[in-house]
């Protein structure tokens, strides 16, 4: 019953709160790992959802080895990922989107545990809200981005008001040159 309204929207971004993969190994100690099959990437297309943000608490339940398989399925179905890659360089990776003769640049940061699932130089993960990085990737593709929009997975179970840091960070992505921040 969404599909009308999707299908109104010049582009459609989603979170995509688990991995598409039928490999890898659940995480210890995580009361809740998420995994999709490989026809959630069908179904996303379908929706029209050109951009997921990967930078959350379960883009890594299951491994390195499911969150490859996740950016190939996405790739081949012509979805575009950010805030979770192979290392950290890939993980701060802009998705960039042309709509409308505007070019649209989407960021996605997590500041959730487990910690362990930051990408680094060397390993793979999600892209870590530190403020260096946010800063650093809102000022390096705000000369060639149109809009930028700054997305954030911050927060806990069952909150109903945003906590000061957030409201800070980002307040300070606006200052440094994004346009949105979700």
């Amino acid at each position: 019953e969404v599909m009308p309204f999707l299908r109104m929207a010049d582009v459609v971004v989603g979170n995509l709160e688990s991995p598409i993969s039928t490999r890898g190994k659940a995480v210890e100690n995580k009361k809740f790992t998420l995994r999709a099959g490989p026809i959630a990437a069908e179904a996303l297309k379908k929706a029209g959802i050109r951009v997921v943000t990967l930078a959350n608490n379960h883009s890594m339940d299951f491994g390195p080895l499911a969150l490859q398989d996740t950016l190939a399925i996405l790739g081949e179905n012509g979805i575009l990922p950010t805030g979770a890659g192979m290392d950290l360089d890939d993980a701060r990776s802009p998705a960039m989107v042309r709509v409308k003769g505007k070019t649209l640049a989407f960021l996605s940061y997590s500041l959730t545990f487990p910690l362990e699932f930051f990408a680094s130089a060397k390993r793979p993960g999600t892209a870590p809200g530190y403020i260096e990085f946010v800063k650093a990737d809102i000022e390096k593709i705000r000369p060639v981005a149109d809009l930028v929009v700054v997305s954030f997975h911050w927060g806990a179970e069952l909150m109903t008001a945003a906590k000061d840091y957030q409201i800070e960070l980002g307040h300070q992505a606006i200052d440094w040159g994004a346009d949105l921040v979700l």
